[in-house]
């Protein structure tokens, strides 16, 4: 089935952000490459992925409708590199691509079966629920469409079939995973113990890959209650999500609970911005203490300031689809399109770097270059060191969908950069 197959361009780029002609594409069909590199039994793999499989309801999936699959996957995002010679993760009939710095999707398409990972550096629990709600419905409509191309081209059947997948969870482990039925998760409370390897997976960590209801109600399982993820520390980004869900005087008892004193307290500069001081006191806490989210949870309760659960909030977001007009959103913002959006941004600088997957030592790198209060010009080296620098660094695709997520994360609506750029779509 040749002609099922398709040329998918690197996206590479020079320092302009201009797009580098290519002088070779991926087609998967003709990758022949085992995979070798040893990342499926790198360390803590099974505490640090969660899995669901597209299971064929046929005997079998056909080569070219794996292949066609790797190339949609190529075609969104960008394939990891890895190890001391930094090769390319892309092999015969899989692969790892990068969905952001701490997180990769590993596909492996097998004959009666296509497994999809996601891997994060640190611990499973730090995988936001949205996100891989939005990786699953993105592929199960990409895995469906193609599907059903392979039948109209394979056949004279002139109607459309019943979807040919059926989605079940995958435990942790790689090596001859066990797999579960979706619908028997009705069946489960806290735990799945898979037979094979005896892995105790959390319940609700597998319905992360499930689109959730907008509540505040808690599911059995979820983040506050999981050990794994209250040893960790918090990053910029969830601080910066904390600082929005109390006002001043909350945040500062918090603070005192979190070992703070009163003076370093009195000491955060305040720039008029609430949000912006809540976040700086939190970051005092967390760098001069190392505070984790257990010591979080612990002042919350302490303080009596709300829900515990406020912390699982930390780890969900509100995505842009990564099929919603990919015509429109997958492309790489040229600078056109950085001097149109800067503007818009405001004083919200800060906000948008963190939104962006930047940290602080960052702000302060590039605001401490700020001689004049330009705010525009600040804006726009922000933008310019996410697309230059951060995302090369990270092997990631700089994308105007990612720039329109973190416009939504900080309270600007997404229709603002759609207006902004209208006649350059």
């Amino acid at each position: 089935m040749t002609h099922l197959d398709i040329l998918v361009e690197p996206k590479r780029y020079d320092t302009s952000r201009t797009r580098i002609p290519a002088d070779f594409y991926y087609v998967a069909s003709m990758v022949r490459a085992s995979d070798d590199s040893g990342y499926l039994q790198s360390a803590g793999i099974t505490k640090r992925n969660i899995a669901i499989a597209f299971q064929s309801t046929s005997l079998m999936i056909p080569p070219a409708l794996s292949f066609r699959f790797i190339s949609y996957c190529l075609s969104v995002w960008s394939v990891k590199t890895y190890g001391e010679t930094n090769n390319d993760m892309l092999f015969h009939r899989s692969g790892v691509f990068t969905i952001d710095p701490s997180l990769d999707m590993y596909i492996l398409c097998e004959d009666d079966k296509i497994s999809v990972r996601l891997v994060h550096a640190r611990t499973n629990t730090l995988i936001m629920r949205d996100l891989a709600s939005s990786i699953n419905e993105c592929l199960t409509s990409a895995l469906e469409k193609i599907s059903q191309l392979y039948i109209r081209t394979s056949s004279d059947q002139s109607h459309n079939s019943d979807a040919s997948f059926v989605t079940n969870v995958c435990c942790n482990s790689p090596d001859k995973t066990c797999i579960l039925p979706f619908e028997n998760l009705t069946y489960l409370d806290k735990i799945w113990k898979c037979p094979a390897h005896g892995i105790e997976h959390n319940i609700h960590l597998i319905k992360s890959w499930i689109p959730g209801k907008k509540e505040d109600r808690c599911e059995p399982g979820c983040p506050v209650t999981n050990e794994e993820f209250l040893k960790e520390l918090p990053s910029d980004l969830h601080l910066r999500r904390l600082s929005l869900m109390y006002n001043s005087n909350d945040v500062r008892e918090l603070a005192i609970h979190l070992g703070l004193s009163a003076t370093d307290i009195n000491m955060t500069v305040d720039t008029g911005d609430q949000a912006l001081w809540n976040f700086e006191v939190f970051r005092r806490c967390r760098d001069s203490h190392a505070v984790t989210f257990k010591e979080i949870k612990r002042a919350i309760a302490a303080a009596g300031k709300g829900n515990i659960h406020t912390l699982c909030k930390l780890v969900k977001g509100d995505f842009i689809g990564y099929d919603r007009e990919p015509e429109k959103w997958d492309v790489v913002p040229t600078e056109e399109h950085i001097d149109r959006l800067v503007p818009l941004v405001g004083n919200k600088s800060l906000q948008f770097l963190i939104e962006l997957g930047m940290d602080f030592h960052t702000w302060e790198r590039i605001s401490h270059k700020q001689n004049e209060r330009d705010l525009v010009r600040l804006n726009k080296d922000i933008l310019e060191e996410w697309s230059n620098k951060f995302c090369r660094m990270h092997s990631l695709k700089p994308t105007l969908r990612t720039i329109a997520q973190s416009f939504s994360n900080i309270g600007k609506n997404v229709k603002i950069v759609e207006n902004a750029l209208l006649d350059l779509f």
